[in-house]
C-alpha cells in the first residue's frame, strides 16, 4: 500500500527541468597562426569545464565564413548535422584537462563557444510571427542510440494569460532531427508588438536516460501588415 502511494505520488512529480543550452566562452588570446594550404591553422588553448550529467557538448563558430576543419588536441572534429557552423565534440574531455581548439580558416574566429546541451535539444526553432497568428517549425535533435518519445509545449507570454500552442508529440529514432510544427492564434498578437516565446519539450523516460524537460525561452516580434512571411 505505501509503495503504491509513493509510486502515485512520483507520478505527479515535475520532470528534472535543464536549459537547453549552456554558452561557454572560448577564452582568447588565440596563438599566432601559421599558412595551411592556402589557407590559416588558429589555434587557442583552455582548460575543459565541468560537464553537467549526459551533457552533449560541441563547439560553435559564428560568421559567414565557416571554418574548412576544426580540430580538437590533434583530432577533427565531426561537422553537426544539419547545422551551420557547429562541431561535435565526443568524447567529453577530463575535467580540469588542457585542450587545444584548431581552426583551419582564412581570418582568425571571434565569438567561438563551448555549448552543453542535454542529448535531447531543440537543436533549431524557425518563427513565422504574423498579425494574429504565430506559426514555428521546432527541430529536435536526438544524440542517444535509443529511440524517444517527446512532447513539444509553448506558451506566449506577457499578457494577462499565457496564449498556449496546441502540443507536439514525435517518436525520433536514434541520431536524427525531426521537426515538430506549433500554431498559436489570438487576437493580441497585433503589430507591431513584441512577445517571449517558451518552449518545453518533455523527454520521456527509456533504457539510456531520465525522463527531463528542456525548456527554451525565444523573443520575436509580430511585422506590420503586409509582411513577406504572411502573405
Amino acid at each position: 500500500m505505501i509503495l503504491r502511494l509513493c509510486g502515485a505520488l512520483l507520478a505527479f512529480l515535475p520532470l528534472q527541468a535543464v536549459s537547453n543550452e549552456a554558452l561557454l566562452p572560448v577564452p582568447a588570446p588565440w596563438l599566432p597562426a601559421f599558412d595551411f594550404s592556402l589557407t590559416q591553422f588558429h589555434w587557442v588553448s583552455f582548460t575543459a569545464p565541468r560537464w553537467r550529467a549526459n551533457a552533449y557538448a560541441r563547439i560553435r563558430i559564428p560568421g559567414p565564413d565557416s571554418p574548412s576543419a576544426v580540430w580538437m588536441n590533434s583530432a577533427p572534429l565531426p561537422p553537426v548535422p544539419g547545422v551551420a557552423g557547429e562541431w561535435e565534440l565526443s568524447p567529453l574531455p577530463a575535467f580540469g584537462s588542457r585542450l587545444l581548439l584548431g581552426v583551419v580558416s582564412a581570418i582568425q574566429p571571434s565569438g567561438v563557444v563551448l555549448v552543453m546541451s542535454p542529448r535531447v535539444y531543440l537543436s533549431r526553432i524557425d518563427l513565422t510571427p504574423c498579425s494574429g497568428s504565430l506559426s514555428a517549425i521546432v527541430w529536435v535533435r536526438n544524440t542517444l542510440d535509443n529511440t524517444v518519445n517527446v512532447a513539444l509545449m509553448a506558451e506566449i507570454r506577457p499578457g494577462r494569460e499565457p496564449i498556449l500552442a496546441a502540443p507536439a508529440q514525435a517518436t525520433i529514432p536514434p541520431g536524427l532531427i525531426q521537426p515538430l510544427a506549433l500554431k498559436a492564434a489570438h487576437a493580441a498578437l497585433r503589430p507591431p508588438s513584441e512577445w517571449d516565446l517558451l518552449l518545453r519539450l518533455e523527454k520521456a523516460e527509456e533504457a539510456v536516460e531520465a525522463a527531463y524537460t528542456v525548456t527554451e525561452n525565444v523573443t520575436f516580434f509580430v511585422p506590420p501588415p503586409g509582411s513577406t512571411a504572411c502573405r
